[in-house]
């Protein structure tokens, strides 16, 4: 988070300002034009450093499903705004778009789970297995270790 009191100028900057103070024999209207200058700096310090704050959208693909997080949200920017709807609706609406903070890329499954599914999509009357043939499958994918495809 941005911290205005971080703006430090530099030594260089902070000796031109104090030999220009009120001491100095500088007219009241050098010196105002030096606090402005002054002002301006400090302005340019915090525009750069809450630009880095502003998130960047993604703008070279539309959401997807797997885009979604929770009921299918993702955030769009809208009139200089952030806001969320479902990804399907961010697509189509072609808006510049991000993840939302809390989302999470899902992981790819490991073998184990998709010999699972192949599994589970198999029926026991199905051809070419029998019944005893699916079970004796699933028990054998059961007992092996868990490993990343």
């Amino acid at each position: 988070m941005f911290d205005p009191n971080s703006i430090t100028p530099s030594e260089e900057l902070l000796k031109d300002w104090r030999s220009a103070g009120p001491d100095s024999s500088i007219h009241d209207i050098e010196l105002f034009k030096d606090y402005i200058i002054a002002a301006r700096w400090g302005a340019a310090q915090a525009v750069e450093a809450l630009r880095h704050q502003w998130p960047e959208p993604i703008t070279d693909r539309p959401p997807t499903e797997a885009d979604g997080q929770g009921g299918g949200l993702v955030q769009y920017l809208w009139c200089g705004q952030w806001n969320s709807a479902e990804w399907h609706y961010v697509a189509a609406q072609r808006y510049d778009w991000l993840h939302t903070p809390n989302w999470r890329p899902k992981p790819e499954p490991t073998l184990k789970q998709k010999a699972r599914a192949l599994l589970d999509a198999v029926s026991i009357h199905s051809e070419p297995f029998t019944a005893e043939q699916v079970e004796l499958l699933r028990q054998v994918v059961e007992s092996a270790p868990e490993a990343t495809p």
